[in-house]
């Protein structure tokens, strides 16, 4: 019979591995692609986002960082049942980035008299509603891209 101080033990092993290894393919997911990494992986970028002055470049930079990590994080804990290939994910990874910049972009376009007199607070309220937008639509539309063979075809939920 085990210990509690054992079975505590293998239950800590068993979280460690339920939140490192792929569920279907047994591999190491890298640590940045882990769902557990998704807030400390994010604040530099949402820093970014929320913080960087609103030039077009810092808007396509911040914007592209975003949906580049939010595709690695999809891609890396895709369900391997479901097939797909390169050029999936390059154009659901495109679709996800020139949404986000275009969203982006066009909000701040649209806000551009707000914008031009705004100082202190406004301005960061008026930056994070770009942001917000921007990043929601591109967040959903990287979601559904990267997996929308999955909605497709669906996947495997017991194997032979």
């Amino acid at each position: 019979m085990m210990s509690e101080e054992e079975i505590a033990r293998i239950r800590k092993a068993q979280h460690v591995v339920a939140t490192a290894v792929h569920p279907d393919t047994g591999e190491l997911l890298p640590w940045a692609m882990r769902f557990s990494s998704f807030i400390p992986m994010n604040l530099p970028i949402a820093f970014g986002l929320l913080f960087a002055a609103p030039t077009t470049a810092n808007i396509v930079f911040f914007q592209w960082i975003n949906q580049t990590y939010n595709a690695s994080l999809n891609y890396a804990n895709r369900n391997a049942s479901s097939t797909v290939t390169t050029a999936d994910l390059l154009q659901s990874y495109g679709m996800a980035s020139t949404s986000a910049i275009t969203v982006g972009l066009g909000i701040r376009h649209l806000l551009a008299k707000q914008l031009s007199g705004a100082t202190g607070s406004r301005l960061i309220c008026l930056n994070a509603l770009t942001s917000f937008f921007a990043v929601g639509a591109a967040g959903f539309l990287n979601a559904y891209f990267m997996r929308k063979k999955e909605m497709e075809t669906g996947i495997e939920v017991m194997n032979a």
